[in-house]
């Protein structure tokens, strides 16, 4: 009588786009996924090696480098740690790529016959292995899947890129607050109310006075001689409170801040088709006379008036 096979060792990948689905029931809804076909399955899920990717895009393929918990997986799988034969789970195949179809189909080809690990795609219940990987019924749901998914966020990334250049648009012709991630001495006043779909609006940018007289201190300080790193420790030494949560005061943020145009009310916006810079978007910390003449002086130029 032959012995029973002993069962594989059983992997569960979760994963999310943005951070903002973190709080959600988007990881309790995949490990419960996960749970309860092992269950049906007669398998034990190993937990050792926690599989978790929060905020990683499949898309941009950040959940393959090798911080991310997939690309450690795989990594480990090529070096033979993860032994052959084993299992990973998925909530369906759009977690474990948006790539496309070729790079989604080759990464699937990797795991599955390069490595020895088999796919499962709880959504639909579809077990890939080495044996029926290539099977035409396969090759059709799985290229099916990759392409759908890499249109999907094709698509919502052709519309976030349109609705922030719009947004960008507003901020320059009209001040409207376009983010909340803000230069440390800026805070949003006033009243911001909360749209259907959760979106911010309303409120204007005003000084943190504190913070505020602290940027002009530094350039004051810069415009009198003292380099940067000086700047840092002289505030380290009177024990003045990072904006941050860092230890103490570092040198590349005091030049940081020299050399950032936020400190005149200028906003730079990101991205490849971001618009020219907008001035007096945020209110000023110093004057742009104290700003220009520190470039200068940080460039090796004459600095007017000094």
């Amino acid at each position: 009588m032959n012995a029973r096979a002993a069962p594989p060792r059983v992997y569960s990948y979760v994963r999310c786009s943005t951070a903002g689905q973190v709080g959600g029931d988007t990881f309790e809804r995949q490990d419960a996924a996960a749970a309860a076909y092992c269950a049906r399955m007669g398998w034990q899920l190993d937990d050792s090696l926690r599989l978790t990717d929060a905020g990683r895009s499949a898309y941009s393929g950040a959940h393959l480098d090798d911080k991310a918990a997939l690309g450690r997986f795989i990594r480990a799988a090529a070096d033979g740690l993860v032994p052959r034969g084993s299992v990973l789970l998925v909530d369906d195949q759009s977690r474990l790529s948006r790539l496309g179809i070729y790079q989604t189909m080759t990464l699937m080809h990797d795991l599955i016959e390069v490595h020895g690990i088999d796919l499962v795609t709880l959504n639909n219940g579809t077990h890939y292995t080495a044996d029926n990987w290539q099977d035409v019924g396969n090759w059709v749901i799985s290229g099916v899947g990759a392409a759908l998914a890499h249109g999907e966020s094709k698509e919502k990334a052709r519309k976030l890129r349109s609705a922030n250049a719009a947004k960008r648009n507003r901020a320059r012709e009209s001040g409207e607050v376009y983010s909340v991630r803000l230069p440390a001495w800026i805070q949003i006043a006033g009243d911001r109310r909360i749209d259907a779909q959760g979106r911010r609006h309303g409120g204007s940018f005003a000084l943190i006075p504190d913070r505020a007289a602290l940027v002009a201190r530094m350039f004051d300080l810069f415009l009198a001689g003292s380099g940067r790193h000086k700047i840092a420790a002289t505030f380290n030494a009177e024990k003045i409170p990072t904006w941050g949560g860092a230890a103490h005061w570092s040198a590349v943020y005091v030049q940081k801040i020299l050399t950032w145009s936020a400190v005149i009310g200028t906003w730079e916006p990101r991205g490849a088709d971001s618009p020219e810079p907008i001035a007096d978007y945020f209110p000023a910390a110093i004057d742009p006379d104290t700003f220009r003449r520190a470039q200068e002086l940080a460039s090796g130029g004459r600095v007017v008036g000094n």
